[in-house]
């Protein structure tokens, strides 16, 4: 049996598959009473595609955790500040008999 790889014309030892073209192997096989084959077989090397990939997402950086209990003194013996009361004058205290601060109002 003999084989031959052609490109166009030209006899080639084997098919270059990073060269884009057409191939073809020929095969012959003849036996003893001069009975003859051929197979011919043609190869198509494709030029490589570039085929662009996905972009793929960065993994984010794990988020900060909030604090448990934001209003905690930083120091376990610390107290939260209390907020300031206004120095208001003491506002008039009326019962239902109309009797104001301890005396007597006179009725309107």
């Amino acid at each position: 049996m003999q084989m031959e790889i052609k490109k166009g014309d030209e006899v080639v030892e084997s098919i270059d598959t990073t060269v884009s073209g057409e191939y073809i192997i020929t095969y012959t096989a003849s036996d003893s009473k001069g009975n003859k084959n051929v197979l011919e077989i043609t190869v198509i090397v494709k030029e490589v595609q570039n085929i662009p990939t996905p972009d793929v997402p960065e993994t984010p950086e794990k988020p900060e955790e909030p604090d448990q209990n934001p209003e905690t003194p930083d120091e376990p013996n610390q107290k939260p500040e209390t907020p300031e009361k206004p120095q208001d004058k003491e506002a008039p205290v009326f019962d239902y008999e109309g009797v104001k601060n301890g005396e007597i109002c006179e009725s309107r």
